[in-house]
């Protein structure tokens, strides 16, 4: 049996849902033997950014035009992407920016 090649991508946020999957010690060993981990830049070093994905998780927020293009990417090369955790799903910490005007925003960190 082939093993489903699976990616996983971070946008702005602060990694805490790659950083669960690493604390998965007792079962990191096993997860290998049934997928191979093409790109897991929190993980590894040498990442395959090219390959077709049977399965990409995504986490963080999409907040710079870069990101965009970088999920566009992904997705084109994706056959199932799942959304990981708050900020993938609702925009986290990032999209409060989304209420307030940047000028209170400034006045609350910096005072009026």
């Amino acid at each position: 049996m082939t093993k489903p090649k699976v990616g996983v991508f971070g946008m702005t946020g602060c990694a805490g849902e790659q950083i669960v999957i690493l604390n998965c010690e007792d079962e990191l060993t096993d997860i290998l033997k049934v997928l191979d981990i093409r790109s897991f830049h929190t993980a590894i070093s040498k990442n395959d950014e090219k390959c077709n994905l049977d399965l990409a998780f995504v986490e963080g927020a999409v907040v710079q035009p870069e990101e965009e293009v970088f999920l566009k990417e992904i997705r084109k090369r994706t056959r199932l992407l799942v959304a990981l955790g708050t900020c993938a799903v609702w925009g986290g910490v990032a999209a409060m920016k989304n209420e307030v005007s940047r000028q209170r925003l400034k006045d609350i960190v910096y005072g009026s």
